[in-house]
C-alpha cells in the first residue's frame, strides 16, 4: 500500500524511480552474458565400460545386464538405458529431479565396486560421470585432403590436436574416425603345441615387455619392422619364430 500512496502522493518521484530503473536495464543489457548451453545438472548418470576386442552379444550379457541389475536398485531411478556395441556398453541412468545428482553419482558407483569382481577381469576401469552440458563439444571439425587416410589421421592426432588443445579456453578435444597405424600378431597354432606354450603365455610375455610400436617404424618394410619390434623386447625372444608382426 506504501507504494502505491507514494505514487499517487508525488507522481513525479514515482516517475523518476520508474525511469531510472529503465534507464539501469538499457545500459546493463549489452553487458548481459548469453551462454548456449547454460549451466544445469541434469538428473542422469552415464556407466561406461569398454572390453577390447568382445563382441556386442558378450558385452551385453556379460557388463550391460550385470550393471543394470545392480543400479536399479539405488534409490530414485526413473529409467534406464543401455547401448551395447562391439568392445563397449554405455548404461544410461535417469534419477528423478528430487535426487541430488552428485550422491546419486556416489551411490551408483558403489553399486559398481560391488559387482566389479562379476564383471570379465580384462575390462578397462567403468567411467562412471553425470552428465555434464558444460562439457559437450560445442564445434565439429571435418579433416579432408588430397593424402591417405592414415596420412591425415596422423596429422590430426600428432599436429592438429595438440594446436588445437593450445587455444586459450579449449577444455577437450575428442577424436573419431581416426585410422592410426596398428600391427597384428599371428600365432602359429603347430609351433605353440610343438613347443608347448599356450597363447595365454605369449600374450603374458608380450605385456610384461611393456609393448609400444612407435608409428615411424611402420615406414618400413614389413620384415624390417618385424626384426625390429623383436629385437625391442628381448622377454619375447622364445617366441620369435611363433609370431609374425605386420602393419594394418
Amino acid at each position: 500500500m506504501w507504494l502505491s500512496d507514494i505514487s499517487v502522493k508525488k507522481p513525479v518521484f514515482a516517475t523518476m524511480m520508474v525511469l531510472a530503473l529503465v534507464v539501469m536495464g538499457v545500459v546493463s543489457y549489452p553487458s548481459i552474458g548469453v551462454d548456449l548451453f547454460p549451466k544445469v545438472d541434469m538428473p542422469i548418470v552415464n556407466v561406461t565400460t569398454r572390453l577390447k576386442g568382445a563382441s556386442s552379444e558378450i558385452m551385453d550379457i556379460d557388463v550391460t545386464d550385470k550393471v543394470e541389475e545392480s543400479i536399479n536398485t539405488i534409490n530414485g531411478v526413473k529409467t534406464i538405458t543401455s547401448t551395447s556395441t562391439e568392445g563397449s556398453s554405455v548404461v544410461n541412468v535417469e534419477f528423478i529431479l528430487e535426487r541430488d545428482i552428485d550422491l546419486a553419482v556416489q551411490d551408483v558407483r558403489e553399486k559398481i565396486s560391488i559387482i566389479r569382481s562379476k564383471l570379465p577381469k580384462d575390462i578397462d576401469e567403468p567411467i562412471i560421470e553425470k552428465v555434464d552440458p558444460d562439457a559437450t563439444p560445442v564445434l565439429w571439425l571435418a579433416l579432408s585432403g588430397e593424402k591417405s587416410v592414415k596420412d591425415l589421421s596422423t596429422y590430426a592426432d600428432e599436429v592438429l590436436k595438440e594446436q588445437l588443445q593450445k587455444i586459450n579456453g579449449v577444455g577437450a578435444i575428442r577424436m573419431y574416425g581416426l585410422r592410426l597405424r596398428q600391427a597384428r600378431i599371428w600365432l602359429d597354432n603347430d609351433k605353440l603345441r610343438a613347443y608347448g606354450i599356450t597363447a595365454h603365455e605369449v600374450l603374458s610375455a608380450l605385456q610384461r615387455g611393456n609393448i609400444e610400436l612407435p608409428g615411424g617404424w611402420i615406414e618400413t618394410d614389413t620384415k624390417e619392422y618385424t626384426v625390429k619390434v623383436k629385437g625391442e623386447f628381448p622377454t619375447i625372444q622364445q617366441f620369435n619364430d611363433l609370431i609374425y608382426c605386420g602393419p594394418l
